[in-house]
């Protein structure tokens, strides 16, 4: 059994519970809820007391249900005492029973009336300050955030000097003569060194007619280079946006186009795999019975399952993705450029075999992909090996 942050609700709240985990799972904090946390075989009563154990904070959904559930009342009387954290998160305007206000005490509400979407982010914030993580991570996708020991942070190569013995503030009156003359030697020293910078600087704009050694062409293009992400070095011209080349470019299919947009849309296995680099001999192509999936591949790993979609043209896979994972979507970014939106959930279906899941469509582009995961570790295992390629090189060769 995986620990985690307790999510403690009744079981007309299940849904919104199931969302608020999903955006706490997407902010990288790990939750335990009932009963997609229960494994096979385990004693439900023994297995809440476990993750009760096991938790470093409890977040109760509160609504008029809360008051009518002895669950709830049993999961927090079994808390109390343990000098954790509950983080009540009041989903109606009502009050708490006499025996629910005992024992959540003093806590502080967290008003969440509205869309979880619209709430979800203080809650991130809240639990946070209650694990001592201050800060909101990217919002970027990404695996769950590395939890290793930060390093000490290396001080400065120059102190601020914290003595007075070792302070400039030494009154003039109170310094030797012979410090006095090497002072007036230091800075007549020093005007001498600036007088010849000056001069440099000027015989170098007379010389190269104004043009900074240090950003000449071919030392740009080396940092843009470097810059640059490994999925997109395996596209044509990885240094620039593809999309503001001058000049022809190769398509996929090895046709000319005078920027990336002008090309054909990619299409079949040889076409997807320019722009899933991971669509290999490996993968299989599915059937599939959604409307507007054009093509699908899927690849098994040990763990998790990565399919790569072509959608039709004009079909709104955005909106598909936004009813089928029911979590708020998120921004999506491919070596640094804008490419779309992400959703992270948790499929709470018991014959779900990967029910950790995320799925992100380009925006603007017919192509989407999706990660789906046995554990949660297993789906960020999936996203950290997946390779892609930057809406801006959608539609190049790659580089050979």
């Amino acid at each position: 059994m995986r620990g985690g942050v307790f999510v403690c609700h009744a079981s007309d709240d299940a849904d919104t519970a199931q969302r608020a985990v999903a955006a706490l799972e997407a902010a990288g904090i790990a939750c335990w809820i009932a009963p997609r946390d229960i494994e096979a075989g385990e004693t439900y009563t023994q297995a809440i007391l476990d993750g009760l154990d096991a938790a470093p904070a409890i977040i109760l959904i509160f609504s008029s249900a809360t008051n009518e559930s002895p669950h709830v009342a049993r999961e927090l009387e079994a808390a109390v005492g343990s000098d954790r954290r509950i983080i009540p998160v009041r989903l109606e305007e009502v009050q708490p029973s006499r025996s629910l206000r005992y024992l959540i005490g003093t806590s502080q509400w967290l008003d969440a009336s509205g869309a979880v979407d619209v709430w979800s982010p203080s809650l991130v914030r809240a639990v946070r300050r209650a694990l001592g993580q201050p800060g909101t991570p990217p919002t970027s996708v990404a695996p769950a955030p590395d939890r290793s020991p930060v390093p000490p942070r290396t001080p400065p190569a120059r102190p601020t000097p914290q003595t007075p013995a070792t302070t400039a503030a030494t009154p003039v009156a109170a310094q030797s003569g012979s410090t006095w003359t090497k002072g007036r030697r230091n800075a007549l020293l020093v005007a001498g060194l600036a007088a010849a910078v000056v001069i440099a600087v000027l015989a170098t704009i007379v010389l190269t007619g104004g043009d900074d050694p240090g950003t000449s062409a071919t030392d740009g293009s080396a940092t843009q280079a470097a810059r640059a992400g490994s999925s997109a070095s395996q596209a044509q011209g990885a240094g620039e946006s593809a999309g503001q080349q001058s000049g022809p470019v190769t398509c996929w299919d090895n046709s000319e186009a005078d920027s990336a947009k002008g090309c054909p849309v990619p299409t079949g296995r040889a076409g997807l795999a320019t722009i899933f680099p991971g669509l290999d001999d490996t993968c299989t192509i599915k059937e599939s019975p959604i409307e507007g999936k054009a093509e699908v591949y899927e690849c098994l790993h040990d763990g998790f399952v990565v399919r790569y979609t072509r959608w039709d043209e004009g079909f709104d896979k955005e909106k598909y993705y936004d009813v089928e994972n029911a979590v708020p979507s998120q921004e999506w970014q491919v070596d640094g450029e804008d490419a779309g939106l992400q959703w992270f959930s948790v499929e709470n279906d018991p014959e779900e075999e990967q029910p950790f899941q995320w799925s992100a469509a380009y925006a603007g582009l017919p192509f989407s992909l999706s990660v789906e995961g046995e554990t949660q570790e297993d789906r960020s295992a999936g996203l950290t090996e997946l390779e892609l390629v930057p809406p801006s090189h959608v539609g190049l060769a790659p580089q050979r």
